[in-house]
């Protein structure tokens, strides 16, 4: 093998690329609050409707999203960012609810995604 070609396997697998399911949709998702007193219980309500905070690199390690950033993987093909993104308004209603905070506005941005390429830091344990 080729010094270059060594060099490019070594970047795919390193620390800042996913293994993507084939033939199944991954979803990165971005939730930012307005009036809310914090993120914590928004996080719990995203867990509770599949989403992750955290990616498992190619090479195993575990990277720690940016705050308030969401990853949903492994879904059908057929399912849609409109899907998704009912599910995250789905968690931001619970987050209401449970925070008894019906004042909280909220900003979504929801994408499929088939390459991820990142720099993020280790996941907390």
């Amino acid at each position: 093998m080729t010094t270059l070609a060594a060099r490019l396997l070594e970047a795919f697998e390193g620390p800042h690329t996913l293994n993507l399911p084939e033939n199944l949709k991954s979803f990165l998702v971005r939730v930012q609050l307005a009036h809310s007193q914090n993120y914590d219980d928004l996080h719990d309500a995203m867990l509770d409707q599949g989403f992750e905070r955290t990616v498992v690199a190619r090479n195993g390690e575990v990277k720690q999203l940016p705050e308030a950033t969401y990853f949903l993987s492994g879904q059908p093909d057929y399912l849609s960012a409109e899907a998704v993104h009912d599910q995250v308004k789905k968690a931001i209603k619970l987050h209401k609810t449970r925070t008894e905070q019906s004042n909280i506005t909220a900003q979504t941005f929801v994408s499929a995604v088939s390459d991820v390429w990142f720099d993020l830091g280790d996941a907390d344990d």
